[in-house]
């Protein structure tokens, strides 16, 4: 005699006791990613957009107070949002810079420059050291000649004066 027979139990769950005898299988071990929890819906009616100036801070600070106090989130949430805004407007003020910076040069390098060609007798090698002097400031004069007609062109007419009441009351009645 073997088994429950022997020892004079028996079970009362036959099946469970026949699963014991039986040697386990070992589960095989899935990957089972990261879960992250679903976005929570905003309830309030409110949306916290991304502020694209000083008003529009100011009218989320104002939707914030309306219940009372606002909380510390808000506030730091409406605080980060302000400087996001900030930063994206310098970058974009820097990128403007860096273009204007980009078109000035190329304005500047399509600027008549000052070269003269140096008048020389072909029957010689070299120039004379006078002809160089000369076309030196020749060149100088025509950068000078040019600096100043730009800045002509830069200065706006004003408009005439216009006479005053007393003014054009001691010009009708001059001293006698």
């Amino acid at each position: 005699m073997s088994g429950f027979l022997a020892t004079g139990l028996f079970p009362i769950n036959i099946q469970k006791a026949l699963k014991s005898l039986k040697p386990k299988e070992k589960k095989r071990k899935s990957f089972q990613g990261p879960t992250t929890p679903r976005k929570v819906q905003v309830t309030s009616e409110t949306v916290w957009g991304t502020p694209q100036g000083s008003h529009d801070i100011e009218k989320q600070l104002q939707e914030a107070q309306k219940d009372g106090n606002p909380s510390i989130r808000d506030f730091k949430c409406i605080l980060k949002k302000a400087m996001k805004s900030i930063d994206n407007k310098n970058s974009q003020i820097q990128r403007l810079e860096e273009e204007k910076a980009v078109l000035k040069a190329s304005a500047a390098a399509k600027a008549p420059t000052g070269r003269v060609p140096v008048q020389f007798d072909p029957n010689q090698a070299f120039p004379e050291i006078e002809q160089i002097i000369t076309a030196r400031d020749q060149a100088e004069r025509n950068v000078l000649h040019q600096i100043e007609e730009n800045r002509r062109k830069l200065r706006k007419k004003k408009p005439p004066k216009t006479l005053t009441i007393e003014r054009t009351f001691f010009n009708q009645y001059p001293k006698s």
